[in-house]
């Protein structure tokens, strides 16, 4: 099962990127590509570092990804970073723990990219898919998450 992918998301990155630097297709480079690549997964990475900050990664990133996991954690790598590395850019049941898979299928479609899209437009005076996240990005909208995730645990909201 997908929750999300870079790829359902490239359209919707690629109009701002050409906007914001005035590229033509034809000038794109390779690097062009990756930070598009970047643009449209960014509401993912975030999302991932919450679940790695929080230790709720699933069992075979903790197999493979376990150094890469520590670099999240120290942030020495971003989300998105370890996102296209590890998870070749696809975000599934399988990257979520047994535990916190009941509130991120119950959050994240229904309500976190409308969390992270206001965010981003309100606070960032951005668009959502037209920046790479800081880490000060992050600290900055991870308690959106943190209280989803309270009022969740609370049987507040997000219940199926």
């Amino acid at each position: 099962m997908y929750f999300d992918r870079i790829d359902y998301h490239h359209a919707s990155a690629y109009e701002p990127y050409m906007q914001k630097f005035q590229k033509d297709e034809e000038e794109l480079t390779e690097t062009d590509m990756d930070v598009i690549e970047y643009y449209a997964g960014n509401h993912i990475g975030f999302f991932l570092t919450w679940i790695i900050q929080h230790q709720f990664e699933g069992e075979l990133l903790k197999e493979t990804a376990n150094e890469d996991l520590q670099a999240v954690r120290n942030e020495t790598m971003s989300g998105i970073e370890f996102f296209i590395k590890n998870c070749d850019g696809k975000f599934t049941e399988e990257d979520v723990s047994e535990e916190i898979f009941p509130f991120v299928n119950a959050y994240y479609e229904r309500y976190y990219l409308t969390d992270y899209g206001l965010w981003v437009i309100d606070d960032l005076k951005e668009v959502p898919f037209g920046f790479i996240g800081t880490w000060e990005n992050y600290h900055d909208f991870e308690y959106t998450i943190d209280h989803a995730y309270q009022d969740y645990k609370d049987q507040k909201l997000y219940l199926n």
